[in-house]
């Protein structure tokens, strides 16, 4: 099975193998097919992971175009407004092309670091080739002062939907076909749904879930089931580890939906797992306890602008290791202990409830009182527990007599 990212490795060749907004590649294939100076910009507004990047190149290889992307890792640096407006006012390019296009990803975080806004802006109104924007935060269009401009007529908008699960899942199968692994329909339906319409995530998950495997059946993606969030905690940790700079990481904690203190424990769960030399995961584990404690005296003592220094420290921390190859993110065991401890609370409280109800006293003490009795009960005789199980359900069975043998905190197996 390949180790290289299968996002790389399956993305789209042609214009038909595109999954998803139909609408929005056909508007923006005659946009940028029929472009004039006139026309100036066009702005694909969409959610993570559906592809607008993937189709601006798509359409501009069709096209014939070279892409000059401009990204928060070298505008200014080693894309600055003078080399931007000499490749506006041209459409000759270094490589000979007859025309070419401008590619400004993810503009509402470009932006927010570049202090020439306004001069940029000016150099693109006169643009001679095409100047495409990509946004993830809709609302960003109207509460960031920066980007008054995208609103003007001369601004093409092309809005891009989340990409439903079954065209999702359609093209995990085939991922999967071509890696020689089976997987259970169940599994790919599971991660299809999971990903919220994030495609990129989607095929993330599969090649996590796939790691080392030959067949993966349900049992095998507890973790993608258990809660959402922690999809796009692995989603966000995994792009963490990748990223090339501190300010890159930031950039992906501050837009994730997953929480600090969750991303922290996939990170401390994996980043002294990878195959690196031991001075270099204590230098990285030092960081990650930096962040902590700077975490538990914004919350313990309410200094809370400390907690920039915890994130500060915690996207610090993947940058230590260097290049890192893919390997596939274990669940960290104290975030599975809670949840699964949560799960047997419910289940306790939810017998607790039916007993009590059944035997018309309190649910308040029934836990620590009459439930070991029952439990006892239930382990000694067969015809009671035979009738147990019958009135309360196997569920209500399995979970009493988990109380008896190893304590009503043991998380049910």
């Amino acid at each position: 099975m390949s180790t290289a990212m299968w996002t790389v490795k399956y993305a789209p060749k042609t214009l038909e193998e595109f999954v998803g907004n139909k609408q929005a590649k056909t508007a923006f294939y005659e946009w940028l097919d029929k472009w004039t100076p006139k026309n100036r910009w066009a702005l694909l507004i969409g959610p993570p992971g559906v592809g607008k990047t993937t189709l601006v190149y798509l359409v501009a290889n069709t096209l014939g175009l070279d892409v000059i992307e401009v990204n928060r890792e070298n505008i200014g640096v080693s894309v600055t407004l003078e080399k931007l407006s000499e490749t506006a006012s041209t459409t000759a390019t270094l490589f000979g092309a007859s025309r070419k296009l401008i590619l400004i990803e993810e503009v509402e975080v470009t932006l927010s670091a570049f202090t020439e806004t306004e001069r940029l802006f000016e150099v693109l109104k006169n643009t001679r080739v095409p100047v495409v924007f990509t946004m993830n935060d809709q609302d960003a269009l109207y509460s960031n002062r920066k980007l008054y401009y995208l609103r003007q007529e001369y601004c093409t908008q092309i809005k891009f939907d989340r990409v439903r699960s079954d065209q999702i899942q359609g093209l995990l199968g085939k991922i999967c076909r071509s890696e020689g692994v089976s997987v259970e329909q169940e599994v790919l339906k599971d991660i299809a749904e999971n990903a919220g319409g994030d495609l990129r995530a989607a095929i993330n998950d599969l090649q996590a879930v796939c790691s080392g495997e030959q067949v993966v059946r349900s049992s095998d993606i507890n973790w993608v089931t258990r809660r959402d969030t922690q999809i796009y905690a692995y989603k966000t940790v995994l792009d963490l580890i990748r990223s090339q700079s501190i300010y890159t990481a930031k950039n992906i904690v501050t837009n994730s939906v997953a929480d600090w203190d969750t991303i922290y424990a996939w990170l401390a769960e994996n980043l002294p797992a990878y195959p690196k030399p031991p001075e270099t995961i204590q230098e990285c584990c030092d960081a990650l306890s930096k962040a902590s404690v700077y975490a538990y005296r914004a919350d313990r003592f309410r200094v809370y602008e400390q907690r920039k220094f915890a994130e500060d420290f915690m996207c610090y921390a993947p940058q230590l290791l260097g290049e890192k190859p893919f390997r596939k993110l274990e669940f960290p065991l104290r975030l599975k202990y809670l949840s699964r401890s949560r799960e047997i609370r419910m289940k306790l409280n939810a017998l607790s409830a039916m007993l009590s109800d059944y035997l018309h006293t309190s649910e308040n003490s029934y836990v620590d009182s009459d439930m070991p009795f029952i439990a006892l009960f239930t382990s000694v005789d067969k015809t009671f527990s035979e009738w147990f199980e019958r009135r309360f359900g196997p569920e209500a069975a399995k979970t009493i007599v988990r109380i008896l043998d190893k304590g009503e905190h043991t998380p049910i197996e």
